[in-house]
């Protein structure tokens, strides 16, 4: 069963440790199709993603935290939304009878939906930093990175770019985000339990790489082995909240289920 935002945000915050907040996990409903919607299906979208940023800011928390590159990706992604929502005005500029009216009436809603999109990255993705949990010894980028980039380079680590980021993006500019955060995760999970929450199944790859070879890996690049673990929480279409363990478990938020990786169901390894 597909969890709605607000049931998302609640059953994270109850976990106990550092939340970082992949861009995947907050998708938009706006982006894609939009041109091919009917005018009720655009309003309804609208007001879905006004509620999603509503529930962001309810759930500010410095213990949900949001990565220098998510934010990198919020703001690429509203440079595309604003020029949407120029365009939307230009036609209700020209068009006449009914269809201005609907035009106006979207173009009022899309214009609440940006001004809310940029209150919560002033107000909550600014504010709740994930780098704020980064200690001087956490050496992310000396310690985690360089082995995050070579077990996200591996062969079919990496596959969710343009269904995360969509053509409009460049691909260059956030090509290597996973492993910042993933490096960053590692980091913080020095001193303190780590979720990073996604919807990006690349994240459960790198993450199965690294906990399956941590000592080999540990060994060859001199890491120290974090005291704490990462654990990945992926929101999937289609799926309750799953927990992905360094021992290779994959349980359901908030429910008995846990299954062994090796051994997932066959739902499962469609989503992985």
């Amino acid at each position: 069963m597909q969890l709605n935002d607000e049931d998302a945000y609640a059953q994270v915050s109850e976990l106990s440790g550092v939340k970082i907040v992949d861009n995947s996990f907050v998708k938009s409903y706006i982006a894609n199709g939009w041109g091919g919607l009917d005018f009720r299906t655009k309003c309804r979208n609208l007001g879905r993603e006004s509620r999603l940023y509503d529930i962001i800011s309810e759930f500010s928390s410095q213990e949900i935290t949001y990565s220098d590159e998510m934010l990198s990706e919020f703001r690429a992604f509203s440079t595309n939304l604003k020029i949407l929502y120029y365009s939307i005005g230009e036609g209700k500029d020209k068009a006449s009878g009914r269809l201005n009216i609907e035009l106006n009436d979207i173009w009022n809603r899309f214009g609440i939906v940006l001004n809310k999109r940029r209150n919560v990255e002033g107000n909550t993705l600014k504010v709740n930093k994930t780098e704020n949990y980064l200690s001087e010894e956490s050496d992310w980028k000396g310690s985690y990175f360089p082995v995050s980039v070579v077990i996200g380079s591996g062969e079919g680590v990496k596959k969710s770019y343009f269904a995360r980021y969509g053509s409009g993006f460049s691909r260059k500019e956030h090509d290597l985000h996973d492993e910042r955060i993933f490096a960053k995760a590692l980091g913080i999970a020095r001193d303190v339990p780590v979720y990073i929450l996604t919807g990006d199944s690349d994240f459960i790859r790198m993450h199965k790489g690294f906990y399956e070879d941590i000592d080999f890996l540990s060994k060859l690049y001199g890491f120290k082995i974090p005291e704490y673990e990462v654990n990945i929480v992926a929101r999937f279409k289609g799926s309750p909240l799953l927990i992905l363990e360094p021992h290779e478990e994959i349980r359901v938020l908030n429910e008995e289920r846990v299954y062994n990786y090796s051994e997932r169901p066959k739902s499962l390894t469609k989503l992985i």
